[in-house]
């Protein structure tokens, strides 16, 4: 059996349309939960929220999102719903805005760091420092030889002698120093990200 242009009906979880060159399409909006009087099959739009409102055949109640406004005709009825296009159109609000009944479909991106550590070490070294000071020992020597006068002749003989050994200080630095050296890295790392594809778009069936 042929489809009919501008039909629109509940299928499952989804609400399907037919547009003017026979295709089918369907959408499916987001659950809101069971009402116990709800009818299968309904929908409709509801101005407290500004979304279409239909009833799947299990008896959840979803909703769909409507674009911007499009267009405006103030002869336009209000709650009016048809197809145009691919899309199902539709008039929520007096004024005669005119919106496109679209779906949000669900997507995720992911983002994930690659775990890096740095690594830094110092090669241990030690300083060494040594003096070394001597004094050689030395000594002094005195010596006088006299002898005392008569009152007749008398000759003063007078010798001093001195000396100083002589000594030397001796005095030596040593210093050096071990050498040494400081090494670091980085370990490369990278950052990796990606959204998954998505669209708001009605999802086409099949003629």
């Amino acid at each position: 059996m042929a489809k009919r242009a501008g039909s629109a009906w509940v299928e499952g979880e989804h609400l399907h349309y037919v547009d003017a060159g026979g295709d089918e399409w369907r959408v499916q909006g987001t659950s809101i939960g069971s009402p116990a009087s709800a009818r299968a099959g309904s929908f409709w739009l509801d101005t407290a929220d500004s979304l279409l409102h239909y009833i799947s055949a299990t008896g959840v109640e979803r909703t769909l999102p409507l674009s911007s406004t499009i267009h405006t005709d103030a002869a336009a009825k209000r709650g009016s719903v048809w197809v145009e296009t691919d899309f199902l159109h539709a008039i929520l609000s007096a004024g005669g805005a005119e919106q496109r009944v679209h779906s949000d479909v669900a997507h995720v991106d992911t983002h994930s760091d690659t775990s890096h550590s740095d690594s830094h070490s110092d090669a241990a070294h030690s300083d060494t420092h040594g003096d070394t000071h001597s004094d050689a020992a030395h000594g002094d020597s005195h010596n006088d030889g006299h002898s005392d006068h008569d009152d007749t002749i008398h000759v003063d003989v007078h010798g001093d002698t001195h000396t100083d050994a002589s000594h030397t200080d001796t005095h030596s630095d040593t210093h050096s120093d071990a050498s040494h050296s400081d090494t670091h890295s980085d370990m490369a790392h990278s950052d990796t990200h990606s959204d998954a594809a998505h669209s708001d778009a009605p999802e086409l069936i099949g003629p």
